[in-house]
């Protein structure tokens, strides 16, 4: 459950076309049946046409809505951190999914890291903290894991997010969309200015 008094992050989402990503999806699961090659093909072309025809960016958005407050959470403990994610949003093609860094288990995120092939900022940060926090011993490991930690690497996660979901959503999912990733005292005033377009573009149908 979301902490009141904690800050949180908004993933704002608008989807442009998702088609080529349900097409590939299609291909892989008719790929692994053991129907012979020329039906096959066939089943994949229309797979493609209903793909184009069912996979609207107001579906898609609505799915996202459904799938990402589950997963995100799930993909984020493999990394050391406890975080809630919600949809708070959905109109059209636009999802709005609020998250917010609850806890992070400062042990876990260093393992994590040192596995990386390259020095990064989150490296160096994490490392340091593990470090602060074998001066400060456990007495003091809950207030850092759960008040301090979150708050520092949820404000570093602002910029970084962005192009994070940008790439999974182009790269892994093959889709086009618009991202942004807001703190708080930013997010009001490009919800509503997005809130204003898709709206616009509705009444245009398109």
């Amino acid at each position: 459950m979301t902490d009141l008094l904690k800050s949180v992050l908004f993933l704002n989402i608008i989807v442009l076309d998702g088609t080529q990503g349900v097409k590939k999806a299609v291909k892989e699961k008719i790929d692994k049946t053991n129907m012979p090659q020329p039906i096959k093909d066939a089943a994949k072309k229309i797979g493609a046409k209903a793909a184009s025809k069912l996979a609207t960016p107001t579906t898609i958005a609505t799915k996202m809505s459904q799938e990402m407050p589950k997963k995100m959470p799930l993909e984020m403990a493999e990394k050391g951190m406890t975080v809630t994610a919600e949809a708070v949003f959905q109109e059209g093609p636009y999802v709005v999914i609020q998250l917010q860094v609850q806890k992070l288990n400062s042990v876990l995120m260093a393992e994590v890291k040192a596995l990386e092939d390259k020095e990064t900022d989150w490296t160096w940060l994490i490392r340091l903290l593990t470090w602060f926090l074998s001066l400060l011993g456990a007495t003091h490991q809950k207030t850092l894991e759960e008040e301090y930690l979150p708050r520092i690497v949820q404000a570093k996660m602002e910029p970084m997010m962005n192009e994070m979901l940008k790439v999974r959503l182009e790269e892994e999912m093959k889709m086009e969309a618009t991202t942004q990733v807001l703190g708080e005292e930013k997010q009001a005033r490009y919800f509503f200015q997005k809130l204003k377009e898709i709206r616009k573009d509705a009444k245009k149908g398109k």
